[in-house]
């Protein structure tokens, strides 16, 4: 083999053992979270600056994604797993597809009403039908699960490519 058909192939490997690894976690993250045994590191957290610095991070690691977001400017203080949360904010904004990089137009709108935090993500690439697969739907059912588990929620709306999510301030 030439240096350029192994370091191709090598290319190859890596990025499929990553693909699987995030499956394998992906499914015993699941599996904990339906079983209700996932072990959370809950701390007081303002969910505003987890989505400033998910934003942050979506668009240096992606620079071809166009993001665009409306976000209020005072903190909404919350009792969550800030590192969770954070994972979850940004499979919302630029996917999951390890070694891939994102690109399209996100536009992501917050709002808060009567203690509730309200997220409108449209164009995530979590939400466009035609990019659906395995991976994608294990992320939407934790994400579902994680914000679920806070008393939020999450639905995914594929014919117009958006997704919306609740976070209440004190969950019931």
């Amino acid at each position: 083999l030439s240096d350029e058909e192994r370091t191709e192939y090598a290319d190859t490997i890596q990025r499929n053992t990553a693909l699987l690894m995030y499956q394998v976690n992906s499914v015993l993250d699941l599996s904990r979270l339906e079983a209700g045994m996932t072990k959370w590191q809950l701390a007081d957290c303002d969910l505003i600056e987890l989505l400033q610095q998910s934003i942050s991070k979506a668009c240096y690691l992606h620079p071809a994604l166009s993001l665009h977001h409306s976000l209020p400017p005072a903190p909404f203080m919350v009792h969550t797993d800030p590192l969770r949360m954070q994972q979850l904010l940004e499979s919302i904004l630029c996917g999951i597809e390890v070694g891939l990089l994102a690109t399209g137009e996100v536009t992501l709108t917050v709002d808060i009403k009567d203690s509730t935090l309200h997220g409108t993500i449209f164009g995530s690439p979590l939400a466009r039908a035609e990019e659906q697969n395995q991976r994608h739907n294990l992320r939407h059912r934790i994400n579902q699960l994680t914000l679920a588990y806070f008393g939020g929620s999450y639905v995914i709306d594929f014919a117009t490519q958006t997704i919306k999510f609740t976070y209440p301030a004190n969950p019931s």
